[in-house]
């Protein structure tokens, strides 16, 4: 199509064929105005330090967090691979919510800007390092900050978080150092068909299919043990999130020898590196497979050994009582399952 210039006294009628050529030739200009001054300003930021083009539609402060959406100079062809490879990487960044859907939120790759950057325009931001920005103090205990889904002005203190807090005020200002590590580090996928909310008690259904990684769903039955709190933001059904405030060493992964499923006791064997089945020690949590070899989840079951359970082949149970300090025996009887002997 070509394209005529209009003369004084002429008149203008602006067809929609030649409008969006106008509209494309723009958008082409200003991306090689952003690559431009990419190039340009690329080799003179301090480290930790990127540009970024602001696509969040108006004009951020100084000190946002900003989600990072999408790279600027992409390797597509031999000029662009040559760009990828030598210069400083540039982003297009809006807020942490219009970024990275798939991601669960407190995970998701953020800058902190360094400078204020109006809509459209290119900036400096901190993607890693030490930097000043705005704190809203929950507790003033909290050693680690997070960014907020709703406001991108400021961080939230926290237990845990992406942000290590270096020092505080009163006046909600504090110095950061991030990124200090992922929340919690035990990734959970949803079965349960409700959303999941701070405090559920949930099932682990099974092992996720990579190491430290789960699968929860309701409780089946009364009494279940291989049980534990889901912590974190809300997490709908089928969704996958991160625990954030569990305390990882709470529960451990070992080795284990033979067939071993969830709510099972196993305990060390003599002579072997691997846990095995119908000993005390530890309850298994969920177990997984990988490239041949079997694991356990398993927690601390705090179960002493108190009563030795002779190998019975009717597979029934034997009557027993608590045992006390001095060797003798307290209180009512119940009943234990015989545990068969290897």
């Amino acid at each position: 199509m070509t394209l005529k210039k209009v003369l004084k006294g002429d008149g203008f009628d602006t067809r929609a064929q030649t409008w969006n050529a106008f509209i494309e030739a723009a958008n082409y200009v200003r991306n090689q105005q952003a690559l431009t001054a990419a190039e340009s300003k690329g080799y003179d930021l301090p480290g930790g330090v990127v540009l970024v083009r602001n696509k969040s539609g108006s004009t951020q402060p100084q000190f946002a967090i900003l989600g990072i959406d999408d790279l600027i100079i992409k390797p597509i062809d031999a000029k662009s691979i040559q760009k990828f490879r030598t210069q400083k990487p540039v982003f297009d960044v809006k807020p942490l919510a219009d970024t990275q859907s798939d991601v669960p939120f407190q995970i998701k790759n953020f800058v902190i800007l360094q400078e204020p950057i109006k809509a459209d325009a290119l900036g400096k931001a901190m993607i890693s390092g030490i930097t000043p920005v705005k704190l809203d103090v929950k507790n003033t205990v909290h050693q680690f900050a997070k960014p907020i889904k709703d406001d991108s002005t400021k961080l939230e203190s926290s237990s845990r978080g992406p942000c290590r807090i270096l020092w505080k005020d009163e006046n909600s200002w504090a110095l950061v150092s991030f990124p200090v590590g992922v929340c919690g580090g035990i990734m959970v996928k949803n079965s349960s068909g409700s959303t999941l909310t701070g405090g559920c008690a949930c099932i682990v259904e099974a092992a996720g299919g990579e190491p430290w990684s789960f699968v929860l769903k309701k409780p089946s039955d009364d009494n279940q043990m291989h049980v534990i709190a889901y912590s974190g933001d809300d997490l709908e059904s089928g969704k996958t999130g991160f625990l954030q405030n569990q305390a990882v060493g709470e529960i451990m992964r070992f080795a284990v020898d033979g067939d071993v499923s969830a709510g099972d006791f196993v305990g060390t064997k003599r002579g072997s590196f691997k846990l095995a089945k119908n000993k005390f020690g530890f309850l298994v949590i969920a177990t997984e497979s990988i490239d041949g070899s079997s694991f356990a989840y398993v927690r601390y079951s705090g179960l002493p050994l108190v009563v030795k359970a002779v190998s019975d082949a009717s597979g029934g149970s034997v009557s027993v009582k608590r045992a006390t300090t001095g060797g003798g025996s307290d209180g009512d009887s119940f009943t234990l399952p015989v545990i068969p002997e290897d």
